[in-house]
Formats: structure tokens, C-alpha cells, sequence
């Protein structure tokens, strides 16, 4: 039986806390526009529990659509940042630092076994060189929940835009969705 899709709470609240902290008076129209069923389930969760993916995807596109573009990929970077310093990711990125070192080309073939800490059920991540300053990161069987909202297409690639500033490596992430797949292509 497939799972449904879900995301860690902990990534979700850390979510919620980044556009509250970086939105001002613009976070209270996010939460509105969320819903109350949304936040509420966001909220009350446990930091190790799972949510339902769509709680998810509401907040992201409430936060797309009140502040777009450049700002909310912006705060998806920051969700990533602040969440390899929390208990559930910092073992795994210091890991992964310790075994590859600070090499943007080398943590990001490994960011595919990180991906199921935050997601399950929700498609399955692989790399995919392109040559040797570039290629994709690719959702198969992607969630119609995820290719389906450009919106939180567009916050993968502000996400994973945060392995630029970890590694220290400049770069670019431009995404694409269609049924079922999602291709982040990264350049660097």
C-alpha cells in the first residue's frame, strides 16, 4: 500500500516560522490564506510526527501567492538553512559534510538519500549528471500535489538553492514540472 503523501513537521514548522520572521505583517494574510484546518495541523503537530503533505503545500502557496517570486524562494532557502541546524538534520548534514566534504558537485549526489528524512510518499529523488558543472535533481512519480502546484515547484527550487550558500559554491536552480515529474536543473 503506498503512503500518502507527507512532509516532516518539523520542515513544515520551520517553514511557517521563516515567513513569519522574514514577512511581517504580510505572515497574518499567509496564515489566512493557508486555512485554519491547515495551520492548525501545522501547528499543533509534533516537530517528529508527519503531516499531510497538503497543509504543506497550502502554506507554500499562500506565501508564493501574498509574497511572490524572488521572496518566497528566498524563505524556502532560509527553511532549508535554519532546518540543517535542528536535531533531525544536523546528524545527516555534518555526515554528509564529514564524509564529502564541503564540494557543491559531490553533496549535491548525495542529496537524493537526505530526501525521505523530509518527504514520504511523495516520489522519488535521483541526480542525474549533465556534465561536470551541471545537472538535475529529478522527482519520478512525483505527487500530483507537488507537480501540480507551481507554486511549490518553484520553493523546491528555492529550497534547494540553500546548497549553494552551504557549500559556498555560486550557482543557479530553474525548475520545471510536468504530470508526475520534477526536474531541478543546477548549474555551477
Amino acid at each position: 500500500m503506498a503512503t500518502a503523501p507527507q512532509v516532516l513537521s518539523a520542515f513544515a514548522k520551520t517553514h511557517l516560522q521563516m515567513i513569519e520572521d522574514r514577512l511581517g505583517d504580510l505572515a497574518l494574510r499567509v496564515r489566512e490564506e493557508t486555512g485554519s484546518e491547515a495551520l492548525a495541523a501545522i501547528e499543533k503537530s509534533t516537530r517528529l510526527s508527519w503531516l499531510p503533505l497538503d497543509h504543506h503545500v497550502r502554506l507554500t502557496e499562500a506565501s508564493f501567492l501574498l509574497a511572490p517570486g524572488s521572496r518566497s524562494r528566498e524563505i524556502c532557502c532560509a527553511t532549508v538553512l535554519a532546518s540543517f541546524d535542528q536535531p533531525f538534520m544536523k546528524p545527516i548534514v555534518s555526515g554528509a559534510f564529514a564524509v564529502l566534504g564541503g564540494s557543491f558537485g559531490r553533496f549535491v549526489t548525495w542529496t537524493p538519500k537526505a530526501w525521505p528524512a523530509l518527504f514520504r510518499g511523495v516520489g522519488e529523488l535521483r541526480w542525474v549528471a549533465d556534465g561536470p558543472n551541471e545537472g538535475r535533481l529529478v522527482l519520478e512519480n512525483a505527487s500530483p500535489k507537488i507537480a501540480g502546484s507551481p507554486a511549490y515547484v518553484e520553493g523546491l527550487a528555492g529550497a534547494f538553492s540553500a546548497l549553494f550558500e552551504v557549500t559556498g559554491c555560486s550557482g543557479r536552480v530553474a525548475a520545471r514540472a510536468a504530470p508526475g515529474c520534477v526536474e531541478l536543473q543546477l548549474d555551477w
